[in-house]
């Protein structure tokens, strides 16, 4: 099982919030993956934190000014974006 940390907000990764076990999660690079599970966290946690070290390589506040940067260009303000929350997408690893 592999994960990823997404931002969530009014316009990001609705879709993605309501997936269900075993919907398919396309990548940036086009490769699918089915989804284990989708849960929505708290930004500001030291288990967040860790994730995106692990995951990203950044700490949390790294992280979240990658997505609001990436907001900004998409032409949407920075506020697009929740600071409370962040979806966990676990996923499995294969490719469909």
């Amino acid at each position: 099982m592999g994960y990823i940390l997404l931002p969530y907000g009014y316009l990001y990764n609705n879709a993605i919030a309501e997936a269900k076990k075993g919907d398919t999660l396309r990548f940036l690079t086009g490769e699918d993956h089915k989804i284990f599970a989708v849960r929505k966290v708290k930004f500001n946690s030291a288990e967040t934190d860790l994730l995106c070290r692990i995951r990203y390589g950044v700490p949390k506040e790294g992280v979240m000014q990658r997505w609001k940067t990436n907001a900004l260009i998409d032409g949407n303000g920075e506020n697009a974006i929740s600071d409370d929350e962040c979806l966990f997408v676990v996923y499995d690893e294969d490719s469909v």
